[in-house]
């Protein structure tokens, strides 16, 4: 396997993100069972909680310090969604079968920030938070003791692909493979113009949505995971 990477790894958010652990999908679980119905909200949520055990299974198995810290908490900015809270950690023990989360009311919540700014909120004790450079950079030394080849400041130029093989131009050379893994999020430009125009309509749509009047719905959704 190669890989190659525009600058150093971690460099862009992979490496500088606030490190929060997840628990289950972006979406709460209950949003995604009105959208889906519960067995495939449920089959996403053991998904996540599926990665989220390997995740932490995998920096063990090799020694990568990611200083996992336990626990998180999420709280509730404004009195009107104190109700959603209670509701959420109720459905995640009861349809979700996933029992650690706990509602938090105003003093609880109060004491655990040493803030009287929120009106509650969850605490999730199946979490935490990770160092996420250090974790870039574990793998990295895993993927090459395992015999990856890990190219830094090497970015793609184009990708072609032809007779079956995929070739991908550098300007340090070229590299064939029979297949090209893309993980670029935000930094892939015009490289690839599926993906390209699949980012710019959703950027597009994001802000149609903020200005057709639905932002607060999204900025709460933000705020209370």
């Amino acid at each position: 396997m190669v890989l190659i990477e525009s600058y150093r790894f971690g460099d862009g958010a992979s490496g500088r993100n606030g490190g929060q652990l997840g628990t289950g999908q972006r979406a709460w679980a209950e949003d995604l069972e009105a959208e889906y119905g519960l067995s495939r909200a449920k089959a996403l949520f053991d998904l996540a909680e599926e990665a989220k055990a390997h995740l932490i299974e995998f920096a063990a198995a090799n020694q990568i310090d990611i200083d996992y810290m336990p626990g998180q908490l999420s709280v509730a900015h404004k009195a009107r969604y104190v109700d959603d809270y209670k509701a959420h950690a109720e459905i995640m023990a009861h349809r979700f079968s996933y029992p650690y989360i706990s509602f938090m009311d105003a003093k609880e919540t109060a004491e655990r920030l040493g803030s009287t700014a929120y009106f509650g909120g969850t605490r999730d004790t199946g979490t935490g938070h990770i160092h996420p450079m250090k974790l870039v950079n574990g793998t990295a030394r895993v993927a090459a003791q395992a015999g990856a080849q890990l190219f830094e400041g090497t970015p793609s130029t184009g990708i072609v692909s032809a007779g079956g093989k995929v070739r991908v131009s550098t300007p340090r050379g070229t590299v064939t493979a029979q297949k090209c893994l893309i993980a670029v999020n935000a930094y892939g430009g015009t490289l690839e113009p599926v993906s390209a125009a699949h980012h710019a309509d959703r950027f597009l749509h994001r802000c149609d949505s903020a200005f057709g009047g639905r932002f607060e719905s999204a900025a709460r959704g933000r705020v209370r995971r």
